[in-house]
């Protein structure tokens, strides 16, 4: 369970990256996003560790679609306080899954009854 709990940012960030994609209609970057959603659960360390990697690329993918929208309002003299904030609140929370998703060590049972 406490596992689980870990990898919900992780998960979130996930479909939060499918609808980014989904709205720039590129299917094939939503179908890997929603693709990497039950690989998450697996108990393979490389493929955690690879969707980690992802996970990092996809903040950056945030914050450089932050600095887009800040340079484009500026031009156009929107404010951009707000979608600064809500974009770069993304990004972390897109790191913070990526941190989180790590595996942790397993404790052997012997030692959780003891």
């Amino acid at each position: 369970m406490k596992e689980s709990l870990r990898k919900l940012p992780a998960l979130l960030s996930l479909v939060l990256l499918a609808a980014h994609f989904l709205r720039m209609q590129d299917l094939i970057l939503v179908a890997l996003d929603l693709g990497l959603v039950p690989l998450l659960f697996w108990k393979k360390r490389w493929l955690i560790q690879a969707i980690r990697v992802y996970l990092v690329l996809g903040s950056l993918l945030w914050g450089n679609t932050l600095l887009m929208i800040i340079m484009e309002r500026k031009v156009r003299g929107m404010p951009f306080a707000g979608a600064a904030t809500i974009l770069g609140s993304v990004a972390i929370f897109t790191l913070t899954g990526a941190l989180l998703a790590a595996p942790g060590k397993s404790v052997p049972a012997e030692r959780i009854v003891a």
